[in-house]
């Protein structure tokens, strides 16, 4: 992995709006490449960084590198015991979803 984000590791995603970043972990992401991954998204207002394998504590300390973290208000489709991760998922569980479905639709 290199120690910048690479121009071709970057894909828009819909005109001027969002874009991928490709080949970069979160978890061990070291303050040269944070501040690229802040520069995308100042410049591009969304972000998709696809594959992390992290836990709660490793999505929190990245999230925070961009400001506090706050949680959010629907706490039903929030990580049980965690308010600040907001669960995306189409999974039901005893008939109840375990998050919101059709957010970003």
């Amino acid at each position: 992995m290199s120690p910048v984000i690479e121009r071709s590791s970057l894909h828009p995603l819909h005109g001027a709006f969002g874009v991928e970043i490709r080949g970069i972990a979160v978890a061990d992401c070291t303050d040269a490449v944070f501040a690229q991954v802040e520069d995308a998204f100042q410049h591009h207002g969304a972000l998709v960084i696809r594959g992390q394998q992290i836990d709660p504590a490793q999505l929190h300390r990245f999230a925070a590198r961009f400001g506090p973290l706050e949680a959010h208000t629907l706490q039903q489709y929030t990580l049980p015991g965690d308010p600040f991760i907001y669960v995306l998922s189409n999974i039901e569980i005893d008939g109840k979803p375990i998050g919101v479905h059709n957010e970003g639709i």
